[in-house]
């Protein structure tokens, strides 16, 4: 988590973790490992997930879930999701989990999460530029 946040402090101010929608108790409802707002304004541009094990299945409740309180929040953009995968090793699984967030999205009436969920491991993280 030290080298995600580390890299993502110069662009953004950055919670980890962090609760969504709100910071008090009953009414949070997800707390992603780490949220990136724009600097100064309080808007959401990254949440991100990182997986500690291939769990597929709570990276498909993270999804909703972040799709929900990102709705909530009502903000102007929409915050791009991302999981930091320990071993993306599995290219069917990562297939079948791409094809489950395409079609959680698909029967959305609207999208509040930038529409490509990312799946990087850490070093594709490390090196993407936001």
């Amino acid at each position: 988590m030290k080298k995600v946040v580390e890299k993502l402090s110069s662009n953004f101010d950055v919670k980890d973790p962090f609760n969504l929608p709100k910071q008090n108790r009953p009414e949070s409802l997800y707390q992603p490992d780490v949220v990136a707002f724009k600097k100064g304004t309080g808007e959401i541009k990254l949440i991100i997930e990182l997986e500690s094990s291939n769990v597929r299945k709570s990276i498909m409740g993270a999804a909703i879930l972040a799709q929900i309180c990102v709705r909530e929040m009502k903000q102007n953009s929409k915050p791009k999701l991302i999981f930091v995968l320990k071993n993306k090793s599995d290219q069917e699984e990562i297939r079948k989990l791409n094809v489950r967030l395409e079609k959680m999205t698909e029967i959305l009436k609207e999208s509040y999460l930038d529409t490509s969920i990312g799946m990087d491991s850490l070093e594709e993280f490390l090196m993407r530029t936001f």
